[in-house]
């Protein structure tokens, strides 16, 4: 229940012009969030992003898996050497 303490309110010296801290703009993106998706969905997108997150992941090792390695693994840099092509 941390984003129960993002609604609190922080109070400002008067006369003390400041730029928008971090804590503002979080409250400024759940609000708008609020106001076009509602609060009932955010709280059902919350529950599902461990498990997008997974299958992301698992599809991500799948498509190295069943992809040509080589073309994955010119953009590492230690192993980038063991595929030179003698042309």
């Amino acid at each position: 229940m941390w984003w129960l303490f993002l609604n609190r309110q922080k109070k400002r010296q008067p006369g003390v012009l400041r730029s928008q801290s971090n804590y503002e703009k979080v409250t400024m993106v759940q609000k708008i969030l609020n106001k076009i998706i509602g609060a009932k969905y955010i709280g059902i997108a919350r529950t599902w992003v461990p498990n997008m997150v997974a299958w992301g992941t698992v599809g991500g090792v799948a498509l190295i898996h069943f992809t040509d390695w080589r073309l994955v693994l010119d953009y590492v840099p230690y192993i980038r050497g063991k595929f030179k092509t003698d042309e």
